[in-house]
């Protein structure tokens, strides 16, 4: 019997957020998760990189599957490459996770023609995660008819022998053989080091899978294995563990220090690849790292987040450290240092649901994440846990260093300076994640032309919705307006296609409240 074929979800570069959560959703509900991810460049190389290396190797008799190392620059900037794209859907799905040093294995598999069945055994990769460009499907993965009866410990026992009760019995038609919906995907499956860094997506295992190709086809493949270097994977293991106990809430009333023993193990260096929340958390909950020092009153928790606020902070106020005469944001008299911080919280509190509704995972940011009644020095966690927001945290930066420019000028700070807060404002904007809402005023009252408008959207990659409810086409009735609005997948996409939808005689104009469309066209351009 010919297994069952299973085609994934696709990540597509323009995936909203409401899809992206769609798609954790999956992955948390599947025995054997797996999803496809495109890049049509990046899989062509792959194909024409793997038929040279085939080329090279002659085929051994009787050869069931054959890998072969790679080597040399081309090589390894495709690994590079491939690790790029890996951690970029890893971001995608689990954007709270740290950013934590990478190991990438890259080779080649070759699968002879001329033999059936089973090439490579059922197994589970010892992996965060792998990337897979293949030639032809062949990837199977576990997908038994009675999904609902097993769970991560019966996977976990396939092909293992036991002295316990008798594991489940694995048919042949309990395996689904995973077709992609193109040949410019490649296959993303979650390994056993998913489940101790990862929290935010949980999953029920990781992917149990094995390969096999019949018939008179060669099958080439690339699997890229990606990995948490050295003892972070099992450093980090540990720490989710105790901190998934642990709430800022509940932190202070713990009464177990369960993470200042990994002290050994962690070491402070990897302070540096915890988020804001994280650090808060670890300083809170382990006398180690929350610990004073005897000179800087600060911990190491607070340490690390002194040196990443100030590294992220650099970047925004190049303008003021100009106006100041010195170089680096560590140089900054104490005076214009607080005042920029409580201009900084100022506009993050106005733009925060206002022009920026997303954080970059897609989340609404909660109102009132960053109150408006914040002023002056709010400590070294909170400014990082603001910085690290983002284009929002850009966005207000800029804002804020066109009135601090102006006010420690005396209203006459140089031109360049504030060009530059302009075009970083811009640029933050452009950036800015989530769906953006277009109006769209017609030359027409609707539905007047709302096929013509709806097909023309979409065209355009975004959606239509008219504003009003009847069919009514009297000139006089509410329900016929002279707008709708378009939503498109994201402020760059509208910037893009805003010409496209301009030249049809159907649309008068465009509007967004805070939108100058022709200055970030430039930007674009």
């Amino acid at each position: 019997m010919a297994p069952r074929k299973l085609t994934p979800p696709v990540l597509g570069a323009d995936a909203s957020q409401k899809a992206v959560a769609a798609l954790r959703k999956h992955l948390s509900a599947q025995l054997s998760p797996v999803l496809c991810v495109e890049d049509a460049a990046l899989a062509a190389r792959c194909r024409a990189m793997a038929s040279r290396e085939s080329a090279l190797h002659a085929s051994q008799p009787d050869a069931r599957q054959e890998a072969f190392p790679l080597d040399g620059p081309d090589w390894s900037q495709l690994r590079e490459d491939l690790t790029a794209l890996a951690e970029r859907t890893l971001r995608r799905l689990a954007p709270d996770v740290p950013r934590l040093p990478l190991d990438a294995r890259l080779c080649l598999r070759r699968y002879p023609p001329g033999h059936t069945g089973q090439r490579l055994g059922a197994h589970v990769d010892d992996t965060l995660c792998t990337l897979l460009w293949a030639s032809t499907p062949g990837l199977e993965i576990l997908a038994p008819q009675d999904d609902a009866a097993w769970n991560g410990a019966d996977v976990a026992k396939v092909g293992l022998p036991t002295m316990g009760p008798p594991p489940k019995v694995v048919q042949e038609d309990d395996w689904a053989t995973v077709t992609p919906p193109s040949a410019d995907c490649f296959l993303f499956t979650p390994g056993n080091g998913w489940s101790g860094i990862v929290t935010s997506v949980p999953l029920r295992s990781p992917t149990l899978h094995r390969v096999a190709v019949g018939g008179d086809v060669e099958r080439l493949s690339l699997p890229l294995l990606v990995s948490v270097r050295g003892d972070y994977g099992s450093a980090l293991n540990s720490v989710g563990e105790a901190l998934r106990q642990i709430s800022l809430d509940g932190a202070a009333k713990a009464a177990e220090d369960r993470l200042s023993p990994l002290t050994e193990v962690l070491g402070v260096e990897l302070l540096q690849h915890l988020d804001a929340e994280s650090l808060c958390r670890l300083n809170m909950c382990a006398r180690f790292f929350g610990e004073e020092h005897a000179t800087t009153r600060r911990s190491r928790c607070e340490d690390a987040a002194r040196e990443r606020a100030l590294d992220l902070m650099q970047g925004h106020v190049t303008g003021l450290c100009v106006l100041e005469g010195v170089s680096s944001v560590r140089q900054l008299g104490q005076q214009v240092f607080r005042a920029f911080l409580v201009a900084f919280y100022k506009s993050l509190a106005r733009e925060q649901c206002r022009t920026f509704p997303y954080l970059p995972d897609g989340r609404r940011i909660p109102k009132g994440r960053w109150p408006k009644w914040r002023q002056d020095f709010q400590g070294w966690f909170h400014t990082l846990d603001a910085f690290e927001a983002g284009p929002v945290a850009a966005y207000a930066a800029a804002e804020a260093l066109r009135g601090l420019a102006m006010a420690v000028t005396g209203g006459s700070p140089p031109q360049a300076v504030l060009d530059a807060a302009r075009e970083a404002a811009d640029r933050a904007l452009l950036a800015r994640p989530g769906e953006l809402r277009v109006w769209v005023d017609t030359r027409r009252d609707l539905p007047h032309d709302d096929g013509r408008i709806a097909a023309l959207v979409a065209g355009q990659g975004g959606r239509w919705e008219r504003n009003y409810d009847s069919d009514d086409y009297s000139d006089d009735s509410y329900d016929t307006m002279f707008f709708g609005t378009a939503t498109f997948p994201s402020l760059r996409h509208a910037v893009e296609v805003k010409d496209a939808l301009r030249a049809d005689e159907a649309v008068e104009c465009l509007s967004v409240q805070y939108l100058d469309w022709e200055r970030l066209n430039y930007l674009l351009s």
